[in-house]
């Protein structure tokens, strides 16, 4: 629905577009990024040759593909859930 929401509010965008793949290959990337690069593509310039040339997901699709997961976040998670008091009791209480 995001999808859909976010591309129908240009008028040259066929009402009919298959957003389900975009939605499925998307999933975990952030909806502000999704938004941007949504307006990435559909910049002035594409806008005006949508009537000839009409929208495809994959265009979009290579834009969102762009985003780089956050590794560095989720390495730092897993060294803090290390030095967690609760955490160390468990790995403790699990060896024989």
């Amino acid at each position: 629905m995001f999808y859909k929401n976010l591309l129908m509010k240009y008028h040259g965008v066929d009402r009919n577009i298959d957003v389900s793949c975009l939605a499925k290959m998307s999933i975990g990337v952030p909806l502000d990024f999704i938004r941007q690069a949504v307006e990435k593509v559909l910049s002035v310039r594409r806008r005006i040759t949508l009537k000839s040339n009409p929208l495809n997901p994959m265009e979009i699709m290579k834009e969102v593909l762009m985003y780089q997961h956050p590794t560095k976040m989720m390495e730092n998670l897993d060294k803090f859930e290390r030095r967690i008091s609760l955490d160390r009791k468990r790995v403790e209480e699990k060896k024989p």
